[in-house]
């Protein structure tokens, strides 16, 4: 259909290359119910034919709109909803190359800043090789109020992070990038809000050896012993995830942003230099 004269197109995700997830829980549409509220499949519009399902009542999330009043889907304890096939998490496995890059924006709501939670889990069953983001009320010793990436590496005991310590707002836009130092490491760097909070240097999963292991990608779940117990106890927005790393690209960096902070409310929380904070990208 072409365009019609004098009125701009709304900017949106889609046009970011090498999209291969996009979980927006505004758009009703995209979204399958068992009834009024329970919500049993999201499908992605990315294009790529992601969809993810929870058939278990129990353990379905809920419509909502928790988020500055947006419409939202919210986790509560033990709801969680995951892809049934690798075709996404597929892209992630680094097949004994180097670690694939990845960019990654959320938007999400955390009710309890006292709580542990986990917002999204990509890898197999056994918690090996994953990674996944969390919210920890008390990750390290006399260091409250933690958001993470934990990235789990089969060959070494330990799990590796990148640290945010003390977050005081409980509406948060994270955003993450993967990019390779050497194969068998990569660099995380986190964002919340449009700025640098933490950096770190670790292993990669897998050790740059061939894994095949990111069996699937969940949301509000974890495999990984320590927090498998766990749930996401809060309301999600959107996930936005690339294989690329769009640390260096301004252009889709910045559109990124303020089209993820018009859209849920929080465009105030951009830095005060933000090209978008005071307008909705075209």
């Amino acid at each position: 259909m072409a365009a019609v004269p004098g009125i701009l197109r709304q900017w949106n995700p889609g046009i970011v290359p090498n999209l291969q997830l996009w979980v927006d829980t505004s758009d009703k549409s995209t979204l399958g119910f068992t009834d009024a509220s329970r919500i049993n499949t999201i499908r992605d519009k990315s294009g790529n034919g992601v969809i993810l399902t929870q058939d278990v009542l129990a353990n379905q999330p809920i419509l909502s709109s928790n988020i500055n009043n947006r419409q939202s889907v919210s986790f509560p304890t033990n709801t969680y909803m995951s892809t049934t096939t690798t075709a996404l998490t597929s892209k992630f496995n680094n097949n004994g190359g180097a670690e694939v890059p990845e960019s990654q924006f959320m938007v999400f709501k955390l009710p309890n800043l006292n709580a542990n939670n986990v917002i999204t889990y990509m890898g197999d069953n056994i918690g090996t090789n994953f990674h996944q983001y969390e919210y920890d009320s008390f990750f390290q010793a006399s260091i409250l109020s933690n958001i993470s990436l934990r990235v789990g590496d089969s060959i070494f005991a330990n799990t590796f992070y990148a640290n945010i310590a003390n977050i005081n707002c409980n509406i948060l836009f994270v955003k993450t990038y993967y990019k390779n130092i050497i194969p068998t490491q990569f660099t995380i760097n986190t964002f919340i809000n449009s700025n640098l909070m933490a950096t770190n240097s670790t292993n990669a999963p897998g050790n740059g050896f061939n894994i095949n292991s990111y069996n699937n990608y969940y949301i509000g779940k974890s495999f990984y012993n320590p927090t498998s117990g766990q749930s996401f106890n809060g309301d999600l927005g959107e996930i936005i995830l690339f294989t690329s790393n769009y640390s260096l690209d301004i252009r889709y960096n910045f559109q990124l942003e303020g089209y993820l902070a018009w859209k849920w409310g929080i465009n105030a929380l951009l830095s005060s230099n933000h090209p978008y904070r005071n307008r909705n990208p075209t």
